[in-house]
């Protein structure tokens, strides 16, 4: 009676390389009845639709692997010259569920071992890891919003030129010496810096930016490999290109994070600048 075990790892995604591939080639034979006689086979599908299959894994580290030869998925299954009865194989897929792990024989402790031992690979070296900063983008959308409304609140209350005050601006109003004047600013500042049509209506557009935005990039989540890339085969011209996309999330991250402290050291110190 055959035992198996299945693992699809909850669809998460997965980076390979050179050495995850021959690693999980190594845990795929380690504990097989008879090693010497279990063989991994490769098989490899390309974006152009083109599939080979081969027993020596230098010939899939030799691809180019870009473009239109893009490898869009790798399994490796266990050749059992010894009739052994165990099968093991694992898929890596662009297009299907990204990892699939399947391990079977009749020996239900040594089927678990099997399974064990290539689970714990994949979840520690294989899986890509959630980038959970970009979380962090959602409130640096918010307070530049707020810093924007707090920006365009002061510009009305303080800058724009009041009716009623005879066309004087804040300048203006501060210089003169009837106190008339300067009392009559204060009042009609007061009465004028209330939500006028202007606001409301920057605010509300700017609230469903922010949420449209928030939607795109971290619930809908489109283009996010671009920032957290995974389901790569790092062979060939795509290791070169995965090193380019840390290179921009990172540039873009420390960018987001200087750009957000330097606006809220900016406003605060306009704030301390016109307190008094």
């Amino acid at each position: 009676m055959a035992f198996s075990i299945s693992d699809t790892f909850d669809n998460k995604g997965f980076l390979v390389d050179e050495i995850r591939i021959t690693k999980l080639a190594d845990l795929m034979k380690k504990r097989f009845p008879e090693p010497d006689k279990a063989i991994v086979r490769y098989f490899v599908r390309r974006k152009d639709a083109a599939t080979f299959d081969t027993r020596n894994v230098a010939e899939i580290f030799s691809e180019s692997n870009y473009g239109s030869i893009l490898i869009t998925n790798l399994a490796m299954r266990i050749l059992d010259l010894g009739n052994s009865g165990f099968t093991v194989a694992i898929t890596f897929s662009q297009i299907l569920r990204p990892i699939t792990l399947e391990v079977e024989g009749p020996d239900r402790e040594l089927v678990s071992l099997i399974a064990g031992d290539i689970k714990e690979y994949i979840h520690s070296e294989v899986i890509t890891k959630p980038f959970h900063t970009r979380w962090l983008f959602i409130p640096v959308l918010v307070i530049g919003e707020y810093l924007a409304l707090a920006i365009m609140r002061y510009w009305q209350a303080h800058w724009r030129e009041l009716p009623g005050a005879k066309g004087l601006g804040i300048a203006d109003a501060l210089k003169s010496s009837d106190l008339a004047v300067k009392l009559d600013y204060l009042i009609q500042r007061d009465q004028y810096t209330g939500f006028d049509i202007s606001f409301i209506v920057t605010a509300t557009l700017l609230a469903v930016a922010t949420l449209f935005l928030s939607g795109h990039l971290f619930v809908f989540n489109p283009q996010w490999n671009i920032v957290a890339p995974s389901n790569m085969f790092l062979i060939g011209k795509e290791t070169t290109r995965y090193e380019r996309l840390i290179k921009v999330r990172d540039h873009l991250f420390w960018g987001v994070i200087i750009a957000a402290v330097v606006c809220l050291i900016t406003g605060f110190a306009v704030w301390l600048l016109t307190k008094t």
